[in-house]
């Protein structure tokens, strides 16, 4: 049995694997094509985004010990990840097994590499995957930027602090 619960409307692509792993799906959500987990059990929110090549790595091999080799020292266990409800996971994403929740309304960029926990309306992006700002930070950004202005990082300032020096000392 691979899904636990499955909501409506889910949308499930070609080629994804669930190996021996239990799921539940919420209402609206869907896997891309080529999704990949392994040792892990997820339940996944409402409305969830997830892109195509997206891996859920859980569980691992123990290597504890140097007197046996990795292979034999057997598995650790497997773990658990909640992606809550309205999260839009980006192409090729891997999310490795220490992390147990994706926050509701969490955007993953593309391409990243989640090993933690990712907090409630978080925009992360990254390897390793690192807060960038909230959703709500974004949309007030891109408000400002809709009327013409531009919006200035430390490093812009910085810069244009040292090119006014450059200019001042000729």
């Amino acid at each position: 049995m691979f899904f636990r619960k499955t909501g409506t409307w889910i949308n499930i692509q070609r080629h994804v694997y669930f190996g021996k792993n239990e799921i539940e799906i919420g209402n609206g959500s869907g896997l891309g094509a080529n999704f990949h987990m392994q040792n892990c059990s997820l339940v996944i929110g409402n409305n969830v985004m997830i892109a195509p090549n997206v891996k859920v790595i859980g569980g691992g091999h123990k290597f504890d010990r140097v007197d046996i080799p990795i292979g034999q020292q057997g598995n650790l266990p497997k773990s658990s990840l909640e992606i809550c409800d309205d999260v839009w996971v980006g192409n090729s994403v891997i999310i490795l097994g220490k992390v147990n929740r994706i926050g509701k309304g969490a955007i993953i960029g593309a391409g990243s590499v989640v090993t933690r926990a990712v907090p409630d309306y978080a925009i992360v992006a990254g390897n390793p995957a690192k807060a960038l700002c909230t959703t709500e930070e974004f949309k007030e950004k891109n408000e400002i930027l809709s009327q013409g202005y531009k919006i200035y990082t430390y490093q812009d300032t910085q810069k244009q602090k040292i090119l006014n020096e450059n200019i001042n000392n000729q």
